[in-house]
C-alpha cells in the first residue's frame, strides 16, 4: 500500500492581501487530484485538477479540501482556508471592490 501525499503551493501574487491568485497541487506518487473551493470533502464527483487552481477574487475567505487517488489508495484530505484583509480595500454601492488609494504629496517642501 503506498501513501499518497500531497504538497500545497502558492502563487506569489495576491488576488487580494492574504489570498493567492492560484495554488499548484503536486503528489509524490501518480494520482487523480479531486478538490473543492467551497469548504466541502471533495471526493471522486468533484472539480479534478488539471491546472493551478484559481481562487476566487469574490470573497474575503477560500477554503481548499484537496485529495487524491490511484485507483487504489486515496489520500487524506488537505485543507487549507485563506483569509484575505479587508481593510484596504473599498466597497462601491454598486457593489464593486477597489483597493484604497494611497495618498501621495509630489513637490517642494
Amino acid at each position: 500500500m503506498s501513501v499518497i501525499s500531497l504538497t500545497l503551493t502558492q502563487s506569489a501574487h495576491e488576488t487580494l492581501r492574504g489570498i493567492p491568485d492560484t495554488i499548484t497541487v503536486s503528489t509524490n506518487i501518480p494520482a487523480v487530484v479531486f478538490f473543492t473551493l467551497d469548504g466541502t470533502l471533495p471526493n471522486t464527483n468533484s472539480s479534478v485538477y488539471v491546472s493551478p487552481i484559481r481562487l476566487p477574487s469574490s470573497l474575503s475567505q477560500v477554503t481548499l479540501n484537496v485529495l487524491a487517488t490511484d485507483g487504489t489508495n486515496t489520500s487524506s484530505v488537505v485543507s487549507q482556508t485563506f483569509t484575505g484583509d479587508l481593510s484596504s480595500v473599498v466597497n462601491l454601492s454598486g457593489g464593486a471592490k477597489f483597493p484604497q488609494a494611497t495618498q501621495a504629496s509630489i513637490g517642494n517642501s
